[in-house]
């Protein structure tokens, strides 16, 4: 003969529970793969802990796996590595920061960014990583660049136009002067 004992227990507050957590998992993870400016998480040594798809194509990977572990500081121009270091630093001491920084992707091109960095914790107050986000200012940068080009052209302009003025001036006195020693 076969006994069998068992006992039941209702399931549904958890399967709810679960249920709500995965939506809102899978909202937060909708929201930050639309948002046009890379969002990532970095560990203290700057490693790529997270990573949205804006970002992906910023570094110019083809795929997560690619970047995912990677330090962002491979991606970071050699002169501005340090301060971005520094940053990333600071967020584990709980600063916030901002910075512009050039960084080259993994297919070559170079691209001004603007980051944000924050302090990222967890439900007991710890930070456990660095927020940033970063926004692509290379437009910017260009704009900004050409306008001091156009600025210097223009006071060369002047210049010149000055010290033109300031040659047809001498020479015109010069005749004058000539003129009159003449006469008298």
């Amino acid at each position: 003969a076969y006994r069998m004992i068992g006992s039941m227990v209702d399931m549904t507050p958890v399967y709810l529970v679960q249920k709500k957590v995965a939506e809102s998992e899978n909202r937060l993870r909708t929201i930050l793969d639309t948002d046009p400016e890379c969002i990532k998480l970095l560990d203290p040594d700057c490693k790529l802990l997270d990573l949205n798809k804006a970002g992906k194509e910023m570094i110019e990977a083809d795929s997560y796996e690619q970047v995912m572990g990677q330090s962002l500081l491979t991606f970071v121009d050699e002169k501005q590595k340090q301060l971005v270091a520094e940053l990333v630093k600071n967020a584990f001491k709980g600063m916030s920061g901002r910075l512009e920084f050039e960084m080259i992707g993994l297919k070559g091109t170079h691209r001004w960014c603007e980051v944000s960095v924050v302090p990222f914790r967890n439900g007991e107050n710890e930070i456990i990583s660095a927020l940033c986000v970063t926004r692509d200012v290379t437009e910017k940068k260009l704009l900004q660049q050409q306008l001091a080009d156009e600025q210097a052209q223009k006071q060369k302009e002047i210049t010149h136009a000055a010290l033109q003025a300031q040659e047809e001036e001498k020479t015109k006195i010069s005749r004058e002067l000539h003129d009159n020693v003449n006469q008298i």
